[in-house]
C-alpha cells in the first residue's frame, strides 16, 4: 500500500469512527429523554429541540462522511487536449447583466483568442442589461471577431434571470446561419478562460456518448490575502466524493454541454437560483452523466465588497435550498428516480447546506436562553446518565476532530477550517433571507430574493471600504455586523448569568471550588459541554468583526492580469492560490480549543 491509499484508508476509518460517535452519543441521548418522560424528573420541550436541533445540525456533515466512507481515490486527471483543426463546433454563452464594461470586454476578448479554430466556435454576448455601451463595444469587436455576437432580450414577468438568459442565447444561436452548434459552453461575465480551455473540455465530452455536462472547478484570481471573507476556499474534499459518485455539479461557469442534453431537460431551470447546481442534476436524472475536468482553465473575481458577498452568498444559499424542494429533497420527486443512493445522498449536500445555516441561529437562541435560565445545555437523570452523556460527548467531539485533522493535512489546515467555519457567521443572514423570501409577506418586509452579478456597478454602492472610518460604516451597518457585536455580548451575559447560577449552587460536605464535584459537574453541563456550541458562536462572530476593523488587502485587478503576446489580459495566477497568516484569532485557533475542551471534559468524567 503506497502512501496515498495508505491515508485514504486513515481518512475513511476516520469517517467510520466520527459516524460510530455520533450514532452513539445520540442514541444514548434519545434514550435518556425517552425513558425520563414520565415521572416527577422529567426534560421539557427546550430539551427534545434541543436534540432536534443537534441532528439538524450534524446531519450534513454525517452525509458526507457516508459518501467519503464509500468514494474511491480521486486520480489527478489532466485531459488530453483535442488537436487539429477537425473539432466539433461550439456556441459559447457569455451572460451578463450590468457588469463593468472593461470586466466584460476582457472576458470577450480572451474567449474571441481561444487555442481554439475560430470556424468552430462562435461567441454570444447575452445582454440582460441592455447596455447600449456595451452593444456598441461588441459590435465593433466583431469586426475583427466575426464569430461574435450580440443580443439582449426583452424582459418578461418572469425573466428566469441567469438562466432565462442562457436559455434566450441557447434559442437565438439556433436562428443564426448554420443553426446551433451541437455543443453549449457557458462563461461568466467576469472570467477569464484559459487559452487551452475548450480543447481540454471539450474532449472530455466527447469521451463518452451519454455526457451531458463537463466543467473545471471555479478559480478566482483577486482573492485578497488570507482570504478574509472565505470566497475562495471551497476544499476539493467535497469535489472527490462528487466524482466518486457520480454527481459532478457545474460550478455556473466553464462548462461544456451538449445541446440536445440540455434540451431535453427543457433548459436551464428558470424556477431556482441555483440553476448550474439545479441544471446538473436534471441531467443526472435524465440519464445523462457529468464530470469536473481537474484543471485551472478560468479564473474570475470574488465578490470585491462586503454587501456584494452577503448578496452572493445569500442568494446561493436560497437556491441550493430550491434545488432541494425542486427535488423533493432527493426522496420523493420524480426527477430523482432514476438518481443512484448515493447521487441522491451527494444532491442532499446541497439544500441540507442551506437548511445547517439557516438552523444555527435557531439553535444558538435555544442554549443562549437555557443558559440564561440556569439551566443544564443537556437532560440527564442520574448521575450515571451523566457521566455516560459526557463520555460519549467528549469522544464524539474528539473523533470529528481527529477526521478533521487527517482531512486538513489533504487539503490545507487553514483552508478547510475556516471554510467549515463561514457558516457560522453567515448564518444570521441566511437565516434573514429565508425568513423574508418564504415567510414574510411585503408589507411585513418580505421580499423575493433575486439574481446580482459579480461585478456589477451599483447604483447607490456603500462607502469604500478601503478606509476605515468608511468600512466601519459599510460593514456594521449597511453589512449589519452590529448584529454580530450585540449577538457577542447577549451570549457573554449568558455566560456570567450561567456562571452566577454554578457557583451560588451550594454543595455542603464539599470542598471549595474548583475541586468540588458538584460545582465541575455544573460547569460542565452548563458551560463547557462539548462541542462549546458558544465559543464556536463567539469566535465564528469575530470573522466579520475582523474585517470590518482590519479590512482585506485586495491589490487592483489590473495588477493582478497580464498582457499575452496577443495583447489580452489574463490573469497572472490562474490557480487562485491563497496565502494565509496566522495573525488575528482564526478558525483554526478555534478547534484547536474545542479539541482541548472535549479532552478535558473526558478526562474530568471519570473523576466526577
Amino acid at each position: 500500500m503506497d502512501r496515498v491509499h495508505f491515508w485514504h484508508a486513515v481518512k475513511k476509518l476516520s469517517c467510520l469512527l466520527a459516524l460510530f460517535t455520533y450514532g452513539a452519543y445520540f442514541s444514548y441521548r434519545l434514550k435518556v429523554l425517552v425513558r425520563r418522560n414520565v415521572g416527577a424528573t422529567r426534560p421539557g420541550l427546550g430539551d427534545f429541540l434541543m436534540l432536534a436541533a443537534e441532528l439538524v445540525m450534524t446531519f450534513r456533515p454525517n452525509i458526507t462522511r457516508l459518501l467519503s466512507i464509500s468514494s474511491t481515490i480521486t486520480p489527478k486527471q489532466q485531459s488530453q487536449a483535442l488537436e487539429g483543426d477537425e473539432v466539433p463546433k461550439v456556441d459559447i454563452m457569455i451572460p451578463c447583466c450590468g457588469e463593468d464594461l472593461e470586466i466584460i470586454l476582457d472576458t470577450v476578448k480572451a474567449t474571441c483568442t481561444l487555442d481554439y479554430p475560430h470556424h468552430s466556435f462562435r461567441i454570444f454576448v447575452l445582454d440582460d442589461g441592455n447596455s447600449a455601451e456595451l452593444r456598441l463595444a461588441i459590435e465593433t469587436l466583431s469586426e475583427r471577431y466575426p464569430n461574435l455576437y450580440y443580443t439582449a432580450r426583452k424582459k418578461g414577468f418572469n425573466s428566469g434571470f441567469k438562466a432565462g438568459n442562457l436559455n434566450h442565447g441557447i434559442q437565438f444561436s439556433a436562428t443564426q446561419e448554420k443553426g446551433g452548434a451541437d455543443l453549449i459552453a457557458g462563461l461568466d461575465a467576469d472570467v477569464i478562460p484559459a487559452a487551452s480551455w475548450l480543447r481540454k473540455t471539450v474532449s472530455v465530452i466527447l469521451e463518452d456518448s451519454k455526457m451531458g455536462m463537463v466543467g473545471p472547478p471555479q478559480a478566482y484570481y483577486n482573492v485578497p490575502p488570507n482570504d478574509p471573507l472565505v470566497q475562495a476556499a471551497f476544499p476539493s474534499e467535497f469535489l472527490s466524493v462528487r466524482i466518486s459518485h457520480d454527481c459532478a455539479v457545474s460550478q455556473g461557469s466553464g462548462y461544456v454541454a451538449r445541446r440536445t442534453a440540455l434540451a431535453e431537460i427543457g433548459g436551464f431551470p428558470t424556477d431556482t437560483l441555483s440553476e448550474d447546481g439545479c441544471c446538473s442534476m436534471l441531467l443526472l436524472g435524465a440519464g445523462w452523466k457529468t464530470r469536473y475536468v481537474l484543471e485551472s482553465l478560468q479564473s474570475g473575481l470574488v465578490a470585491d465588497s462586503y454587501l456584494s458577498f452577503l448578496r452572493q452568498r445569500t442568494r446561493w444559499n436560497i437556491g441550493d435550498l430550491q434545488v432541494g424542494l425542486k427535488f423533493g429533497f432527493f426522496i420523493s420527486s420524480p426527477l430523482a428516480t432514476r438518481l443512484t443512493v448515493f447521487q441522491r445522498m451527494a444532491g442532499l449536500l446541497l439544500p441540507f447546506l442551506a437548511l445547517h445555516s439557516i438552523c444555527l441561529p435557531v439553535f444558538a437562541v435555544s442554549y443562549m436562553l437555557l443558559m440564561f435560565g440556569g439551566l443544564p445545555l443537556v437532560f440527564y437523570g442520574s448521575q450515571l446518565e451523566f457521566q455516560t452523556l459526557t463520555r460519549l460527548a467528549a469522544l464524539m467531539v474528539i473523533a470529528e476532530g481527529v477526521q478533521d485533522l487527517l482531512t486538513c493535512l489533504l487539503l490545507g489546515f487553514k483552508k478547510y477550517l475556516r471554510f467549515m467555519q463561514c457558516p457560522v457567521w453567515m448564518s444570521p443572514y441566511h437565516f434573514e433571507k429565508f425568513v423574508r423570501h418564504y415567510m414574510l409577506p411585503p408589507w411585513l418586509g418580505g421580499e423575493t430574493m433575486t439574481f446580482s452579478a459579480t461585478g456589477k456597478k451599483e447604483k447607490q454602492q456603500p462607502p469604500c471600504e478601503k478606509k476605515l472610518a468608511a468600512r466601519l460604516v459599510a460593514v456594521l451597518w449597511y453589512g449589519k455586523v452590529i448584529y454580530h457585536v450585540l449577538f457577542i455580548s447577549l451570549i457573554l451575559a449568558a455566560i456570567y448569568t450561567s456562571l452566577i447560577h454554578a457557583f451560588s449552587l451550594s454543595s455542603p460536605g464539599h470542598q471549595f471550588p474548583p475541586f468540588r464535584p458538584h460545582l465541575r459537574e455544573v460547569l460542565i453541563t452548563h458551560l463547557f459541554w462539548p462541542p462549546l456550541l458558544w465559543f464556536i458562536n463567539i469566535t465564528g462572530s469575530l470573522m466579520p468583526i475582523f474585517y470590518a476593523i482590519f479590512g482585506a488587502d485586495a491589490a487592483e485587478r489590473k495588477d493582478l492580469l497580464q498582457k499575452d503576446s496577443r495583447g489580452v489580459w489574463r490573469p497572472k495566477e490562474f490557480a487562485g492560490v491563497v496565502s494565509y497568516d496566522s495573525f488575528r484569532w482564526n478558525a483554526e485557533h478555534t478547534r484547536l480549543l474545542v479539541l482541548v475542551n472535549a479532552v478535558v471534559v473526558l478526562l474530568l468524567s471519570f473523576v466526577l
